[in-house]
């Protein structure tokens, strides 16, 4: 199975609405930034900055799909 070379989209994806879509109060990562990555699909990544706050995260699905069909 082969994969593309990643293309990383310049967007300006606001972070403070996808911390709610996810119920996240404050920023995940003082360090890494969200980015919009494709090596095919097109994929928001959040980084986390503990196994702590990924276990906490509580997604709100219908959010995150209109977050989806706006980026």
């Amino acid at each position: 199975m082969e994969q593309s070379t990643p293309i990383y989209y310049d967007t300006n994806i606001q972070s403070d609405e996808i911390y709610q879509s996810l119920g996240i109060i404050e920023s995940i990562s003082d360090t890494l930034p969200i980015q919009m990555i494709s090596t095919g699909a097109k994929d928001i990544i959040i980084p986390v900055s503990s196994l702590n706050q990924l276990a906490n995260i509580q997604p709100d699905h219908n959010q995150i799909s209109q977050i989806s069909e706006k980026y």
